[in-house]
């Protein structure tokens, strides 16, 4: 008598171990298949537009950041970028879902008000800072974001809670 092993999905569906392990396996090929194709899609992107048929990428108008996010840091922590169309890719090395939020303030990133475990960004709004853009990366995902900086030092913090008091915060510094 030939008896395979079953397992109870959730839901409880029975499904074979084989369909289990494949499904796992899917699991982890998917963030990073995902990743690649937002990246695809960035650099084509950059890619189109312009004048007169121009490429935006061929003219270098499109500069790619990266930026990546581990348990509790940004690497690099103080990164630099020329002014202009910036593309920040972020990648998450991490084990937890962080965030990259771009803040155009003059306050410390080191210490920003804090209201419970995140930066208190009316009280920073109300002193004049803006949030320029903001994105949000599960373990194993690379996200991006298009933003157009000018000259300057801006703020990026992962403002989930605690992981700005755990030292997730940085500076890009545009020149």
């Amino acid at each position: 008598m030939n008896v395979r092993a079953r397992v109870t999905g959730g839901r409880g569906r029975c499904t074979d171990r084989r369909t289990t392990t494949s499904r796992r396996r899917h699991r982890t090929v998917l963030p990073v298949l995902v990743a690649a194709l937002v990246t695809a899609a960035v650099v084509g992107i950059a890619g189109c537009g312009g004048e007169d048929g121009e490429s935006a990428a061929s003219d270098g108008s499109a500069e790619i950041v990266a930026i990546a996010m581990g348990d509790y840091f940004f690497d690099p922590q103080d990164a630099t970028a020329p002014s202009g169309a910036l593309t920040l890719q972020a990648q998450n090395n991490g084990t937890v879902e962080h965030e990259l939020e771009i803040l155009s303030t003059d306050a410390d990133p080191s210490a920003l008000p804090v209201s419970g475990d995140e930066v208190d960004t009316e009280a920073l709004e109300a002193n004049g800072a803006r949030e320029l853009g903001e994105l949000e990366a599960e373990p194993g995902e690379s996200q991006s974001i298009a933003v157009d900086l000018a000259p300057g030092r801006y703020v990026m913090i992962c403002n989930l809670p605690g992981h700005y008091r755990q030292g997730m915060w940085g500076t890009i510094t545009i020149g």
